[in-house]
């Protein structure tokens, strides 16, 4: 766990040690530690940067996207280049169908990472008060227990 996340649980413990079992906030601070200690921290995959397998793997999964597949393979050789992992991330958008997901488990599969579908848009559809509130319970970085499980982060534990 990285050292900030664990300050954050380690504050919420000391807290849940002098709240009383029958209040409700004790049962969501035991529940928000305990998600956090399932959360794989450890687990990581080393990225298998290679361009010209990459460039395979897109065009064998997916024919014609010359430009989008070109972008992909720019941002990875930009990603090989910059070791330190810090830098703007892909965010594949357009309508349905047009094959976001077989491109993003076509990208993990070239890096030699799992990966999983999130359906951003069923977020975007919603009003935009609801939509604010919804994003605050996505968002588990905030380190807040009364924050619903990220999806974002339950995706990653299922990715596993």
């Amino acid at each position: 766990m990285p050292a900030d996340s664990e300050k954050v649980a380690l504050k919420q413990l000391e807290r849940l040690k002098v709240m009383q079992p029958s209040s409700a906030e004790y049962t969501v601070t035991r529940t928000y530690l305990e998600w956090l200690v399932e959360l794989p921290w450890s687990i990581v995959t080393e990225d298998k940067l290679d361009i010209p397998a990459a460039r395979d793997i897109l065009n064998a999964d997916h024919y014609d996207l010359e430009k989008v597949k070109k972008r992909i393979l720019e941002y990875l050789a930009v990603r090989k280049l910059k070791t330190d992992k810090k830098g703007p991330i892909l965010c594949l958008v357009g309508p349905p169908g047009v094959g976001k997901t077989s491109l993003g488990k076509s990208i993990a599969r070239a890096l030699g990472a799992s990966s999983c579908a999130f359906p951003w848009a069923a977020y975007a559809t919603r009003p935009k008060f609801a939509a604010t509130a919804h994003l605050r319970r996505l968002a588990p970085w905030a380190h807040h227990p009364g924050h619903e499980k990220g999806r974002v982060e339950q995706s990653r534990v299922h990715a596993r």
